[in-house]
């Protein structure tokens, strides 16, 4: 081979090659520059968005507000205290196991609904307060005579005896002369036995 032909094939094999290594460089230089980018990407998105004081002080507000529509337990309870006496003694049932019934069945919240349908601070059936002679079992007044009515109802039925009462108020008359005592259902009983320490509190408070 010519020194002509040596020197010819050299030039072409660097012809080719530089082509090739600078777009193996650009391939390479992209790769980077573009996991770069994502990383940038992702760090953007793991960082906290901040919280402006238009924005927080609208949330502060808000939450205040719907804690402060609904009154706590105790305020309730002394909210309503003077007439849960008048109705209870009206109709002569304790106060004191009236106010058991209550934070037993609702916790004093007037807004408490069941899931079988009973409502308001004493847990009454709407049926249950149509048969006393209530229309409004929501409010909360209202709730309370119904409530108490029909305590009276099972404490005469029961010769007075307030556990068999309570236990009748939670799981129906029925079930109490069915088994001639409180009825062995689990909720029955624990629903009885809160409702007569609350009780005991009441009546030493």
């Amino acid at each position: 081979m010519g020194f002509k032909r040596i020197v010819l094939n050299a030039l072409l094999a660097l012809a080719v090659a530089l082509p090739l290594a600078a777009m193996e460089s650009r391939v390479q230089f992209g790769q980077t520059d573009g996991l770069a980018q994502e990383k940038k990407q992702k760090a953007a998105l793991q960082e906290p968005v901040p919280l402006t004081a238009k924005s927080g002080s609208g949330l502060v507000e808000m939450v205040s507000a719907k804690v402060t529509k609904r009154p706590s337990p105790k305020k309730m309870e002394r909210q309503l205290d003077t007439h849960i006496r008048m109705v209870a003694e009206q109709h002569g049932v304790s106060p004191a196991l009236v106010k058991a019934v209550i934070k037993a069945e609702s916790g004093f919240d007037p807004n408490a609904v069941s899931s079988v349908g009973a409502v308001g601070l004493m847990q009454v059936m709407p049926s249950t307060a149509r048969r006393v002679g209530v229309k409004n079992p929501q409010d909360p007044h209202a709730n309370i005579e119904a409530g108490v009515k029909y305590l009276k109802m099972l404490l005469n039925m029961f010769e007075g005896d307030e556990a068999l009462a309570v236990a009748a108020y939670n799981s129906g008359p029925s079930k109490v002369r069915k088994y001639g005592g409180i009825p062995p259902y689990r909720q029955t009983q624990v629903f009885v036995e809160r409702v007569m320490s609350y009780y005991r509190s009441y009546l030493k408070s």
